[in-house]
């Protein structure tokens, strides 16, 4: 422990997990000057903790200050250095505060760490950080079922998106079993495009389509007329993916080329004129 001179004190408010100051805490503080223990700064002199008896050394016009000098490595270390020392004594970290941080935190720094840090337990922990969770797992789920739409490997999709070869199977399925899927609710957010945003014809004649995922020119021995799961789908309506689901479950009659689904013309009127039936029914 050292003396420092109060005026060099450095207060970051960045830097300080306190958002509220207690003016009566810092007055009772600077009518007891000689009972605080000593405040903590880095090598910089940057307050780590003791905001409080900082300002009240500031109130009673006292120039030196007790101080334990702790170095850092970065800001960030800093920050935490000053959340865990606010959690756990003192005038503590509120729970608002506390929040705060650990919604700053989350998948940013392990769940155990950030608990330790703010002095909280798991399930507190848990609740507060359940939405972000949940938005999380609904980004993984959309990417899966993405990918797997464009025909790549289980493997590949675990791979790329982070999670295990079980969740994507399980996602997959539950995906197929999905009795919403004829509603196109779960596709809600589509917009369709018009044939004229498309810039000409829905249908695809002399079908060599340069694969966009792949790069891969894809051409047939012959050259058929008809839709890829794209074209059909603006022209019904509906999202891609869900005519791409139609495909890949065998409710559509299609072939696969590369990456793309792609459905005869006279398949793809069936199935067009069917559906209009189906819709104009009371």
């Amino acid at each position: 422990m050292q003396t420092i001179k109060v005026s060099d004190v450095i207060w970051r408010q960045d830097l300080y997990p306190r958002t509220k100051p207690d003016a009566a805490k810092i007055q009772v503080y600077s009518e007891n000057v000689e009972m605080l223990p000593p405040i903590e700064v880095n090598q910089h002199n940057i307050l780590i903790d003791g905001y409080h008896r900082w300002r009240a050394y500031q109130t009673a016009k006292i120039e030196d200050i007790p101080a334990i000098i702790t170095e850092t490595g970065s800001e960030e270390e800093l920050l935490k250095l000053a959340i865990t020392r606010n959690a756990t004594h003192g005038l503590q970290l509120s729970d608002d505060e506390k929040r705060t941080y650990a919604l700053r935190w989350w998948d940013v720094l392990p769940d155990e760490e950030i608990c330790a840090v703010l002095s909280i337990s798991a399930s507190t922990f848990a609740r507060w950080t359940k939405s972000k969770r949940e938005q999380k797992e609904e980004q993984i789920k959309r990417e899966i079922i993405e990918r797997w739409m464009r025909c790549e490997s289980q493997a590949a999709i675990a791979e790329a998106v982070g999670v295990s070869r079980e969740k994507v199977n399980d996602i997959i399925a539950n995906f197929g079993k999905n009795e919403q899927v004829n509603d196109f609710t779960i596709f809600r957010n589509f917009t369709p495009q018009t044939s004229t945003e498309r810039g000409g014809s829905l249908r695809f004649d002399n079908f060599h389509e340069v694969n966009t995922i792949s790069g891969v020119t894809d051409k047939p021995n012959t050259q058929p007329t008809g839709y890829t799961a794209a074209t059909l789908a603006v022209e019904a309506g509906v999202t891609k993916q869900y005519v791409a689901w139609l495909c890949r479950n065998g409710k559509l009659a299609c072939e696969r080329w590369g990456h793309l689904w792609f459905i005869r013309y006279e398949v793809g009127q069936a199935w067009l004129a069917e559906r209009n039936a189906k819709q104009a029914q009371p």
